[in-house]
């Protein structure tokens, strides 16, 4: 077997990104210093004649004027920058009380008849002749005065992180598996912007760079702090906001896999259509490793991790064969499937046993077992060299369960025990019918799956040696189960999403708001379930249920949230089922 490697020219691609609009309102101050004016009369009486006098004065005060207003200020964002505020207008209003002294001289005039006495200080009545008095008199005049308001501008400035405006429908496509550290995705908007998204600190999740034009997403894997995205012929890695090549195939990449802190994948190089082999990223080298030495290529298919092992399917010149490879050392290890491009499953732990599903002519495809030296043929579910093919390998407390096809049951579920000795059959469907189970799940140590008796697809479980029924819904429920912490979550057929918790069935109330797309249902961090949905406005998008609330990570309804759990299914622990 030979190696060889090297390490890919690489290039950049610089996007541009168009800016955004956006509006951020803001409040502020309004101080504003104010006169006050007055006017008061006062009567005082002169000195020398004792006659009266009116004097006006005028106070002035000063006083300050606060007033909160709410200034709109209008600024331009760009897409993954930095917006600094706008401008606006703040009118306040306030009251000011002002206070102020002010001198007046006034000069009375009356009329004296005769001769007589004079009284009140400012009245004099006289009997006799008749004269004119006048006088000069000296008063002090308060003033109190009340101000409305005054009017001021303020400016505001303001920092925003971020990318810009997040309304408005996102068609979601690629995305990173349950298995990823980080969610990241692509959306679409609806005039055919693509974006790379990822998920923050805060819950939030906002598009961090624009794919390159007629790129389209079909695989997302982050390794470490890089990630990777892949289209049907080039290999690209996200540095900063831009994307850069790594590798470009002739054939596309059907499978990737990340194990550690390397990316595999299988690919034919630009040019060299049919030379698939298996290549390494790591850090900035790419490794290339001839299988199958020669312009033909190994096919390697099916990359899967089982801890840091690398376990896959390939052709070395002698048939198709499944491989390991312990992070030193490729290593085959028995029979793979019986078509290169055929779908092949693994289950078990690094270092053994691992279980997969191995072709050899007299036994057909059945299940295989490797013990950490050497492999072995499991179990002849379909004895002879008819093919059970099985499936959906999944291995709990040293017990396998799968899928598997014979001429008598049909396509059912079966289990086979750590000792290999003792071969259980569940059928859902008796005779030779097949109940087409699938999504055989885990749920705290007990599988589960969906299956057709023959009226409508339904929930089951196995459980004491039998499978029991968990739900009864008149349209039934679609395939597809997604484990999330301690829940398991699936769609009825009209898409109203229901959660098992291991004991009862209920139905989750999301609102008005969302409605799920069928097949979208996805883990994330094994905390919180994602899927795509369609809100009243009809905008689709991604959205997030933490077990709670159901929240919207895109679109107009981001951040908004609002769910209950309706219980439906009470448990029955006597016969050991839960129907409506």
């Amino acid at each position: 077997m030979a190696f060889s490697s090297f390490l890919n020219d690489t290039s950049t691609s610089t996007t541009g990104v168009e800016p955004v609009d956006t509006t951020t309102p803001s409040s502020g101050l309004v101080t504003d210093t104010t006169t006050g004016s007055g006017t008061a009369n006062t009567t005082g009486l002169d000195a020398d004649s004792g006659l009266s006098t009116t004097t006006s004065g005028t106070g002035t005060g000063t006083g300050t004027t606060s007033g909160f207003g709410t200034t709109t200020g209008a600024g331009t964002t760009s897409d993954f920058g930095t917006t600094t505020g706008g401008t606006g207008t703040t009118t306040g209003t306030g009251t000011t009380s002002g206070f102020g002294t002010g001198t007046g001289t006034g000069t009375g005039t009356g009329t004296t008849t005769g001769t007589g006495t004079t009284t009140d200080f400012g009245t004099t009545t006289t009997t006799g002749g008749t004269g004119t008095t006048s006088g000069t008199g000296t008063g002090t005049t308060t003033g109190t005065g009340t101000t409305t308001g005054g009017t001021g501008t303020t400016t505001g400035t303001g920092t925003t992180s971020g990318s810009g405006t997040t309304g408005g429908s996102v068609d979601i496509g690629a995305m990173t598996g349950p298995e990823s550290p980080e969610l990241a995705f692509v959306g679409t908007r609806s005039d055919g912007t693509s974006q790379l998204w990822t998920q923050g600190n805060d819950g939030s999740v906002s598009p961090v760079a624009q794919l390159p034009d007629d790129v389209t997403a079909q695989q997302i894997h982050i390794v470490g702090n890089t990630t990777y995205v892949a289209d049907e012929t080039t290999l690209w890695r996200l540095d900063g906001n831009d994307f850069t090549t790594v590798y470009e195939s002739a054939d596309g990449f059907d499978d990737m896999a990340v194990v550690g802190d390397r990316l595999w994948f299988s690919a034919a190089p630009s040019g060299q259509s049919g030379d698939t082999e298996l290549l390494m990223v790591e850090g900035e080298q790419v490794t290339r490793f001839d299988i199958n030495s020669g312009s033909e290529g190994s096919d390697p298919a099916n990359l899967t991790a089982i801890g840091d092992e690398l376990w896959f399917t390939a052709d070395s010149g002698s048939g198709v064969q499944t491989w390991r490879f312990d992070g030193q050392t490729f290593e085959a290890v028995g029979p793979g499937p019986a078509e290169a491009d055929s779908e092949a499953y693994f289950t078990g732990q690094p270092g053994g046993p691992v279980y997969f599903v191995g072709y050899e002519e007299d036994t057909g495809a059945e299940l295989w077992r490797w013990d950490g030296e050497q492999s072995e043929l499991w179990v002849d579910i379909a004895s002879g060299s008819a093919s059970s093919s099985p499936e959906d390998l999944t291995m709990v407390n040293g017990e396998v369960f799968l899928t598997a096809t014979t001429e008598d049951t049909g396509r059912e579920v079966w289990s086979i025990n750590e000792e290999g000795d003792t071969l259980m059959l569940y059928d859902v469907s008796s005779g030779d019918d097949s109940s087409d189970p699938a999504s055989l799940t885990m749920l705290q140590n007990q599988a589960y799956f969906t299956a057709d008796d023959g009226s409508e697809r339904q929930l089951w479980r196995i459980e004491d040696d039998q499978a029991i029924p968990l739900t009864d819904l008149e349209d039934g429920v679609e395939e597809d189960l997604t484990a999330v912490g301690d829940n398991l979550y699936f769609l009825g057929d009209n898409n109203e999403m229901f959660a098992f918790d291991g004991s009862q069935v209920t139905q989750v109330d999301l609102g008005a708001d969302v409605t799920p797309i069928s097949g979208t249902l996805t883990s994330y961090d094994d905390e919180t379930l994602l899927f795509r949905g369609t809100d009243n406005q009809g905008e689709t998008g991604l959205w997030s249920f933490d077990g709670s609330e159901a929240t919207a990570l895109t679109g107009s309804s981001a951040g908004g949230s609002g769910s209950t759990q309706q219980s439906l299914f009470e448990d029955q622990s006597d016969s050991g089922s839960f129907l409506v």
